[in-house]
């Protein structure tokens, strides 16, 4: 009896024993459903490696990422699978890491699908481990960033764009303004020559003020301003600026060519450039210069020679530079000439208004 009432406890231990093993096994199967389910639902890859980095799971995530299917990757070699040979080096060096139990690493990697196409991935990598410790394998989380990039790399590219944009448009409106800017200086210049030249008594005074004005407005190296002389026939330097080093030059119409074509001439290159009489080829080493012929009513009354240096210039910048000042360079003699030929005429005027034109004689 004693025996029977053992077994019957005993059998009933047993029978609890087993109901609950069961329970426990039918809730891992659920649990294991359940994974398993979102496992392959959830839109983020997942990817189980084993230590020789091979796949031993593929979720379908994974599948749509790449290309492979469950059946095609297990079992495959992540080089032979999804990485391109520039990244095997850099892949090979965060999987040493891994298995070296520095637990987790993440990286953006480019990987290759199936169909050969680059795609820009985010990798989350966790070692996994047996309960004694001992490394079996890496987990990996895998997210498509390849939309994402493209996306960054319109943004940028756009950026990129709107900072061009607004670079051109600044540098457009800076040039307006230094456009505006000289032709206010311009202006002023113009103004205060013609104040000055009005109050001149005789030549001798304006030479200084155009020589001075030249050296300063036109930033010229050296230059002079040669008038004509009604005696001899020849023009002669009457002021040099910028240390010119010829101040007793004297010359006939016929050695300038801006004399002769009556409008300016500018000397760039010696070796293609027609050079005047009035200059030698040594003065414009390293230099060009720019000839205007300063005349009124028909008449020439003068010449005005400027120099500028071009070491560490370039010609496109010279030829830059002579456009913006021969405009102001041609106003300049031009407004001279007439103030010259207006001192001269106050001249012919005061002078016979106290002396006889034909003896000389004081009225």
């Amino acid at each position: 009896q004693l025996l029977e009432v053992r077994v019957k406890k005993r059998t009933a231990e047993l029978e609890k024993e087993v109901k609950e093993r069961q329970v426990a096994e039918d809730e891992l199967k659920a649990q294991t459903q359940r994974f398993s389910l979102h496992l392959n639902h959830t839109p983020v890859g997942v990817i189980e490696w084993s230590r020789d980095l091979c796949v031993k799971e593929w979720n379908t995530a994974a599948e749509k990422i790449f290309g492979y299917s469950r059946e095609e990757a297990l079992g495959q070699s992540a080089f032979d699978l999804i990485l391109s040979p520039k990244e095997e080096k850099h892949a090979q060096e965060i999987w040493n890491k891994l298995i070296s139990d520095s637990g987790g690493t993440q990286a953006i990697n480019s990987n290759h699908t199936k169909s050969g196409k680059e795609k820009i991935c985010q990798w989350y990598n966790t070692t996994l481990k047996n309960p004694d410790g001992s490394i079996i394998g890496v987990a990996s989380l895998v997210l498509d960033m390849t939309k994402q990039k493209n996306a960054e790399d319109k943004v940028r590219h756009y950026q990129d764009e709107l900072e061009q944009m607004v670079q051109l448009r600044t540098e457009e409106l800076t040039k307006t303004v230094q456009e505006l800017k000289r032709r206010n200086f311009e202006a002023d210049t113009m103004s205060r020559l013609g104040d000055l030249l009005q109050a001149c008594e005789n030549d001798e005074e304006s030479y200084g003020i155009i020589a001075s004005l030249c050296e300063q407005v036109f930033s010229c190296h050296s230059g002079f301003l040669a008038l004509h002389d009604e005696g001899s026939g020849m023009f002669q330097a009457k002021a040099v600026f910028g240390g010119f080093l010829y101040p007793e030059i004297e010359f006939d119409h016929k050695d300038c060519w801006a004399l002769r074509l009556g409008s300016s001439h500018m000397v760039f290159n010696t070796d293609f450039d027609t050079v005047c009489g009035h200059t030698e080829k040594e003065q414009l080493t390293g230099k060009y210069s720019l000839c205007l012929p300063i005349g009124a009513k028909g008449e020439l009354l003068g010449l005005l020679h400027l120099l500028w240096d071009t070491q560490g210039r370039s010609a496109e910048n010279c030829e830059l530079e002579f456009k913006n000042i021969e405009g102001l360079a041609k106003r300049v003699t031009e407004l001279y000439a007439l103030s010259l030929s207006n001192i001269r005429l106050k001249s012919k005027l005061h002078r016979q208004s106290i002396r006889d034109p034909l003896t000389g004689l004081y009225n």
